[in-house]
């Protein structure tokens, strides 16, 4: 009986000891995502000044060479920063939305703002590269840098109506969590499609719109 009993409660005892490893181990996991996605919260939050940067910069910049009908090395280098600090934060975005909010549907949303920045980084880029001195630019070329500018002043007027209105402290507590993220990713995507299909069809069907920078005579 003494053993039936010993081994009974060497049962419980073992049965006790797993759930108590499995409640600390459970709320030491909830814990760490609590503080991480805390911290990534801080970090989008803060980061968003940079996100509005970009669109003003490029708006900025366009509207200055659009005005001058000139493009110098430096304005091509201010341009091609520009357009990748909207790509490293709008594909950071994508990033936090899909693997840790799971709520990105990859079938029906692709970063297209993300690879239209990209396209334009690199163009302007290699261009600032390959310049010497300030280059004039013909009317067709304007009208190009006109598109490229109704793209900034899109994503710049989407970052304030979405995001740039709420304090600081709204978006840390709203968490990204939340579907502000989400809505401003799927703004941002809107704003590309529409503006792309009207002013550069063929080309943003084919997702390069690097060519549609080089049809012509923008590369001198």
């Amino acid at each position: 009986m003494r053993s039936v009993l010993k081994k009974v409660n060497y049962k419980d005892i073992i049965l006790f000891v797993l759930i108590v490893f499995l409640f600390f181990w459970g709320y030491q996991s909830w814990t760490e995502n609590k503080q991480y996605e805390e911290y990534l919260s801080h970090d989008m939050s803060n980061e968003l000044s940079k996100v509005v940067y970009g669109s003003q910069q490029t708006q900025s910049i366009l509207e200055e060479v659009i005005s001058t009908e000139k493009l110098t090395v430096e304005q091509a280098e201010n341009l091609s920063r520009g357009y990748m600090r909207i790509v490293q934060y709008a594909q950071k975005y994508e990033t936090v939305a899909d693997h840790f909010l799971e709520k990105i549907d990859k079938e029906a949303f692709s970063n297209k703002t993300a690879n239209l920045a990209a396209d334009c980084g690199y163009y302007f880029m290699r261009l600032s590269d390959d310049l010497n001195q300030p280059i004039s630019l013909d009317q067709t070329e304007i009208e190009k840098y006109k598109t490229l500018k109704k793209f900034s002043d899109a994503w710049y007027q989407t970052a304030q109506v979405k995001l740039q209105k709420k304090s600081h402290s709204t978006l840390k507590e709203s968490g990204i969590s939340s579907d502000l993220w989400i809505e401003y990713l799927l703004a941002l995507q809107n704003d590309t499609v529409e503006i792309a299909k009207k002013h550069m069809p063929e080309h943003f069907d084919e997702e390069n719109i690097d060519s549609y920078l080089k049809d012509g005579s923008m590369d001198k």
